[in-house]
């Protein structure tokens, strides 16, 4: 005969109980600025680990009333206007849902506030480097940020291994320039439109550029390939 032991595990929970220190009042800035595009800025201000999260009713996200420099490598400076979402149309509101991912019901009812430039003179331009100073309250900060010259494709392709409709892959080739530090993103846009079944047939299946995942690589990558060749 052939005896099993029979085993019991028995386990007990507590309750722990962690009491944080009151986290210190810190300023949140966010700013891009790309080739062609106006400089964006978003500030904030930081909370506590279990403060509740709801950009409908919290004040200290996106906040105005700061004084936010711009300025080139050039030496030309320019203020940045804020802009607060609550007193935009309905179809600007739409650009910004796409380029923030908020939808525009938050933008709305969140009244949320952004800076930037409506000057062209400011859009983004390659090979410069801009500064932004930032003045809140008593709070300061200051960023520095440049833009590099564009790497162009060398080529692009599509290559689908069955019918032509068919899902398929993507390709494309660059030359990395010499010099390490350098950094890619790349973005994906379907221009075709959704079919006659959809709710929303006939219009593009994407209306903006999406950056899927993994999208962010950087020189290394390549560098680390060509020495395992």
């Amino acid at each position: 005969m052939l005896l099993l032991p029979w085993v019991v595990f028995s386990s007990c929970e507590k309750e722990i109980e962690v009491e944080l220190p009151p986290s210190a009042r810190e300023l949140v800035v966010e700013g891009r600025i790309e080739t062609g595009a106006a400089p964006l800025v978003w500030l904030g201000w930081t909370q506590g680990y279990f403060e509740p999260f709801d950009l409908t009713f919290s004040e200290d996200f996106f906040v105005g009333g700061a004084d936010v420099q711009l300025s080139k490598s050039s030496g030309e400076q320019t203020e940045l206007t804020a802009i607060c979402t609550g007193d935009l149309p309905t179809d600007v509101l739409d650009d910004i849902s796409a380029s923030t991912g908020l939808p525009v019901e938050i933008l709305i009812q969140a009244d949320l506030c952004f800076y930037t430039s409506l000057d062209a003179a400011w859009l983004g331009t390659s090979e410069t480097s801009y500064t932004l100073m930032v003045e809140l309250e008593d709070v300061q900060a200051m960023a520095t940020t440049h833009i590099p010259k564009a790497v162009v494709m060398d080529s692009i392709w599509f290559d689908s291994p069955g019918p032509p409709d068919s899902l398929g892959i993507a390709y494309a080739m660059v030359t990395d320039p010499d010099t390490l530090g350098n950094a890619y993103r790349w973005f994906a846009r379907r221009l075709n439109s959704r079919p006659a079944w959809d709710v929303d047939a006939g219009q593009p299946k994407d209306s903006d550029f999406i950056a899927p995942l993994g999208s962010v690589i950087d020189d290394e990558f390549f560098k680390n390939v060509a020495n395992s060749d």
